[in-house]
């Protein structure tokens, strides 16, 4: 599913999108090559983008991210961090503002200080806030407001050496301050006292991160890549349930050296191996809640991953195959294997592709925190998800006079795997804190299929139409996990018209149905810990954009979210509001 990566944590510019993406360091396409764009999106972190995809990839950092539709579907290529001819968005800065019904602020910059033909570095910077919106919970929370700020600032650079490399380079720092929202302490309070109302708890979080990589260059047969990244999450505090205690959030350090060499052979083979290791510390997350349940963080640990391959690219198909070799420290078993494989095939206008992968994910604040900021601010082990079978079997077709499509199967095996978005329902006592803190620890072991389909039609600029569906069984330990809430089949859909140049409108649906949660719980005191299944309503959105470019480089929006007016809960007591209009203007120099 992730075959190949563009990178993009050195981005070079910022590009003014209306898409709501949170900043991601790297991700992934499929199809049909196409030279790498070096683009910095703009940092969204409000809404809160729940990133209910599916487990996280263990090949890290070669195909890690998220899946980009490039045609045709169905032709995954190899990795290319050394393979791609970097081509840079033409302008030197960008400034956007979005103001909202809800007091919703995103405002968005960057600018390039260097901009030569070698090297690129500039400064991105975000903030988002919202603080009207009030959700009707309980009588004793009748004046509390989502209330959310976060701000990020980033620096980047990209120096390219003639005949030698290039050297990548992102630094960026993110703090968030918001409100557990949805609580509702009518469990805890008693008798309502009028005029006497509950705050909701607050939380922040500060993130920092440094990504340093050097790339060799193509023209000779030794290639390689070597770097390290280096991470920083804090939470400042985790609440009990009645809120009478109080102890320290967890604050972790993730270093993670990365390196990669291959030699490539005339006859279209490789030869190679990647390496990259992670090392997790914590500090803070120390002391007990009501009744004297102990909060303790986890020791140091660490993972070793070598991944040695073979591969081939030939006219009609691509080969790269190997074993994934995981060597934990202090994290549950010694060594977690998996396999590394990945066949192509493709002729004109068809294409299917089989894969087998698999490996370790580690169970990590900053994996939480990439979902949702709501995540939990404790980690209570590290010992890791490890999945020692993923496979995918892909059919692809098209372009044929604009159509294309893609049908997949596929099945994972999942052991250990982490529950998560449960920490504001743990707040207002919906789930017993006791059950809670064992699903954190233990997680629970899972197996299950998925099927899906896409298809897609573009007529020239004019006119586009796509749309997506999968389809999951979740119950238990017979799930294909495939996010916090659990859906068994998901629906997406998008219709874009731009028969007028100047003029950009879309029209967007997502369905996620027949979603639950799960949790580990006791059926009988003393009794084995099982996994239990919670129902959620379903999701439908429904949404509206529009943009008008008013002089080359300044255009003005429009986006109408949630047109249907759900009034949904994306996770359990994490309720979202109905109709939201916002209006901007993005102006690139």
């Amino acid at each position: 599913m992730k075959p190949y990566k563009l990178l993009t944590a050195v981005a070079a510019v910022a590009l003014c999108t209306d898409a709501m993406a949170q900043y991601n360091p790297t991700i992934d396409v499929e199809g049909t090559y196409k030279p790498e764009v070096i683009i910095q999106e703009r940092v969204n972190f409000f809404p809160d983008r729940m990133r209910f995809g599916a487990m996280t990839s263990a090949l890290e950092y070669d195909r890690d991210g998220v899946v980009t539709d490039f045609t045709p579907f169905g032709v995954p290529m190899p990795a290319t961090g050394w393979q791609t001819d970097p081509d840079y968005a033409p302008h030197r800065g960008c400034v956007g503002l979005k103001m909202g019904s809800w007091l919703d602020t995103r405002l968005h910059g960057c600018y390039q200080f260097v901009r030569t033909a070698d090297t690129r570095a500039g400064v991105y910077l975000n903030y988002n806030s919202t603080s009207l919106w009030k959700p009707e919970v309980s009588p004793e929370t009748a004046d509390t407001r989502r209330r959310r700020q976060e701000g990020t600032i980033g620096l980047f650079l990209r120096h390219n050496v003639a005949g030698k490399g290039s050297l990548d380079a992102d630094v960026r720092y993110n703090v968030a301050w918001f409100n557990y929202y949805g609580y509702n302490p009518t469990p805890w309070v008693g008798d309502p006292v009028p005029g006497n109302y509950y705050d909701a708890p607050t939380q922040t979080v500060n993130d920092a991160a440094v990504r340093v990589m050097w790339t060799s260059t193509l023209q000779k047969p030794l290639r390689y890549y070597a770097g390290a990244d280096i991470r920083y999450v804090g939470m400042r505090r985790a609440y009990a349930p009645e809120r009478e205690y109080v102890v320290k959030g967890a604050r972790e350090v993730i270093a993670s050296p990365r390196l990669g060499i291959g030699w490539h052979f005339r006859g279209n083979s490789s030869l190679g191996i990647d390496f990259l290791a992670d090392f997790v510390t914590y500090t803070g997350q120390r002391g007990a809640w009501t009744g004297g349940s102990a909060i303790d963080r986890p020791e140091s640990y660490g993972r070793v991953s070598l991944t040695p391959y073979y591969g081939y690219a030939g006219d009609r198909f691509e080969l790269r195959a190997g074993p994934r070799i995981d060597i934990m420290i202090n994290a549950g078993s010694t060594f977690n294997i998996a396999p590394d494989f990945r066949l192509n095939w493709h002729t004109r206008g068809f294409a299917a592709t089989v894969e087998a992968s698999g490996g370790t994910v580690l169970n990590t604040l900053a994996n939480g925190r990439d979902v949702s900021l709501y995540t939990s601010p404790l980690v209570m082990s590290g010992r890791p998800v490890y999945s020692p079978f993923d496979g995918k079997v892909k059919l692809g077709f098209g372009p044929f006079a604009g159509f294309r499509g893609e049908l997949w199967f596929g099945y994972r095996f999942a052991n250990h795997q982490r529950t998560g978005g449960l920490y504001p329902a743990m707040l207002n006592g919906s789930l017993p804190y006791a059950d809670f803190l064992q699903g954190m620890a233990d997680g629970y072991n899972s197996h299950g299929y998925s099927a899906g389909i896409r298809l897609a039609y573009n007529y020239s600029r004019y006119f586009s139409l796509s749309a997506g569906a999968t389809y999951q069984p979740q119950k238990g330990k017979n799930s294909y996990w495939n996010g916090w809430d659990l859906p068994k089949a998901t629906v997406n859909a998008s219709l874009g018209v731009n028969a007028w140049k100047p003029l950009h409108l879309r029209l967007d649906y997502n369905l996620r149905a027949c979603r639950s949660t799960a949790y580990m719980t006791q059926l009988q005191a003393d009794g084995p810990w099982s996994v239990r299944n919670v129902r959620l309503d379903n999701i439908s959105d429904l949404g509206f954009h529009a943009a008008y470019d008013i002089l080359p480089g300044l255009s003005v929006s429009l986006d109408l979210e949630n047109l249907l007016n759900r009034h949904n809960e994306l996770l359990p007591d994490l309720p979202m509001p109905g109709l939201t209009i916002l209006g901007g203007v993005c102006y690139q120099f």
